[in-house]
């Protein structure tokens, strides 16, 4: 077992430490410009322009740090790496179950997430405390909201990749989950969203309002919208990451089983 960790963690060496030395040089950029809104050049701006970047650089450091840190749990590479030198192929005559092998890689894969998580609430501590903001459940939530993407979308792109006969159909199944994923999510909102944008026209039409009103009306419908399931969903997101890990862990063996079968 401490063999096979060994071999996926050296394939992916690069992977890992590039990335974790992007988000880490990130966080420092980021800290360096909440330091100038205070000190600095961004200090001087007027009290509007300042309370609208101070909002704005809030949500993207604290977001957009996690979103890319969460990234190091999508590495295809070692996948990829097994096709090129055939190592699917020897691997049959390993003593290595298909389960063993799924362990392996999930194994890694929670040590990644345990990584990504801690910088992840690092930075949000670091950028809440410049912004003058708690920093608190509802972040780390968030936090599981972003992992749950690229878990969702491994869960579809791990098993597809690993059933893959070529190179080619890696590369496919790759790109499938992706879009599969972001499909699922978008059409139904947007089809809401076209509804609450009809809804709004109609009643904007009814009430005689002019176009400033029916764009505030349906600006304030939306956001209420997207509130509303932001908060319905986000309590469930830690367990949601565990269930979809073990979806996942058990997915991949069955489609070990099937290929080697």
């Amino acid at each position: 077992m401490g063999s096979l960790i060994y071999r996926e963690l050296y394939i992916a060496r690069k992977f890992y430490i590039t990335n974790i030395l992007v988000v880490l040089l990130f966080i420092l950029l980021c800290s360096l410009v909440r330091l100038s809104m205070l000190y600095g050049n961004l200090a001087v701006l007027d009290e509007e322009s300042h309370g609208f970047i101070n909002t704005i650089t809030y949500y993207v450091f604290t977001y957009l740090v996690a979103y890319g840190a969460f990234s190091i749990l999508d590495d295809p590479g070692v996948i990829q790496s097994d096709y090129r030198s055939n190592w699917r192929i020897f691997a049959y005559s390993l003593p290595v179950t298909p389960a063993k092998r799924v362990l392996v890689k999930y194994i890694i894969k929670l040590g990644a997430f345990c990584a990504a998580m801690l910088l992840s609430v690092i930075n949000g501590c670091i950028v809440a405390a410049f912004a003058g903001r708690s920093f608190g459940t509802e972040q780390i939530f968030n936090f599981f909201l972003l992992v749950n993407f690229w878990l969702i979308v491994d869960v579809l792109r791990a098993p597809m990749m690993l059933r893959a006969r070529s190179e080619k159909e890696f590369q496919v199944s790759g790109m499938a989950g992706y879009f599969i994923v972001i499909a699922a999510i978008m059409l139904p909102i947007m089809a809401k969203m076209t509804a609450i944008g009809a809804e709004v026209a109609m009643a904007t039409e009814a009430d005689d309002l002019d176009s400033d009103q029916q764009l505030t009306m349906l600006q304030e419908r939306l956001m209420d919208f997207l509130k509303e399931i932001h908060d319905k969903v986000l309590v469930w997101m830690p367990l949601l990451t565990i269930v979809i890990l073990a979806v996942g862990f058990f997915v991949c063996i069955q489609m070990l089983k099937r290929r080697e079968s």
